[in-house]
């Protein structure tokens, strides 16, 4: 039996027990190793446990899933309140804050708070250290892995931890570009959309694209397309998305490449906050566009 004697042992036996499961496939040994040294583990489905003594040497910032649920634990002597908004964040300004742990003891098993999904950004500190260490968390909810947020521009690099599990896909073309040999993986009849995505999710971080083609000449494929070779304008070249729904005779046919949303805008420089602006066919992003032919109905679907 493990006796656990610290909030450092607790992170890192939680991690060994359920790595495995909860981390994406291909996650590395570096990034693991940045997450655990920052204090911060997702350790079961919903719950991510941040050691509340990193921040003591400078704030921290955390991008979790909706519907994460946060447990603070720490072995020094400080308190806990959460601060209403970025302006009291920054200012170390506690006029306004809610005192969550206020005695300033140890708390080695753990507070745990409910994240508001409603509230993108959500703000915690000490105020015994805030002002003169930054001893602060600043909390992002929602996105996908490696989707730019508050986070990633608040803190320092070294300081920003991402332990989000959902990845975001855009649809881009009808196939994925360059060819990459049909991707490094290909599946023929067995898949669906929904189960190729999910093998592209399992793939993470390799996986930055999945092309599924299900019509005369492609039964049910599903290719996996690395994220250091796929892109976006070679992509988006071959015209539209394409869902061909023939009810009468109940033969679906579709041909799509989704791209993975932090790929899109690595090579566009456009965030997806900017895409949700954007529709129809004068928007630079035609790939929104999915054809949805059904007989004897013919109707033009934009996905925003």
């Amino acid at each position: 039996m493990i006796k656990i004697r610290s909030v450092r042992q607790i992170h890192a036996y939680r991690l060994l027990t359920i790595v495995a499961t909860l981390l994406p496939i291909g996650t590395t040994a570096t990034e693991i190793a940045a997450s655990t040294a920052l204090g911060v583990v997702r350790y079961s489905a919903g719950m991510v446990s941040i050691d509340f003594d990193v921040p003591r040497y400078g704030p921290l910032c955390v991008s979790v899933d909706e519907g994460d649920d946060l447990e603070f634990v720490w072995e020094e002597y400080h308190n806990l309140h959460q601060l209403p908004n970025e302006a009291s964040f920054r200012d170390c300004d506690f006029s306004e804050a809610v005192a969550l742990a206020p005695e300033g003891n140890p708390m080695p098993m753990g507070y745990q708070v409910e994240v508001t999904e409603e509230v993108r950004e959500q703000y915690f500190a000490c105020s015994k250290i805030c002002a003169s260490n930054g001893h602060k968390v600043k909390v992002c909810v929602g996105g996908s892995i490696g989707q730019a947020n508050g986070c990633t521009t608040e803190c320092k690099p070294d300081r920003t931890i991402d332990v989000r599990t959902t990845i975001g896909y855009v649809p881009v073309g009808r196939v994925c570009r360059p060819k990459n040999a049909d991707g490094y993986a290909i599946f023929t009849g067995v898949d669906t959309p929904e189960s190729c995505r999910r093998r592209c999710d399992k793939d993470f971080p390799r996986c930055g694209a999945w092309e599924f083609e299900n019509y005369a000449l492609d039964d049910k494929e599903c290719e996996l397309h690395e994220r250091s070779v796929v892109s976006y304008n070679e992509t988006l070249a071959m015209g539209d998305c394409q869902i061909l729904t023939n009810s009468s005779e109940n033969d679906d046919s579709y041909r799509c490449c989704w791209i993975a949303k932090d790929v899109v805008e690595a090579q566009t420089g456009i965030t997806m906050g900017d895409v949700d602006a954007l529709s129809g066919s004068s928007s630079p992003f035609g790939w929104f566009k999915i054809l949805a032919i059904s007989i004897p109905t013919i109707v033009t679907l934009f996905i925003c």
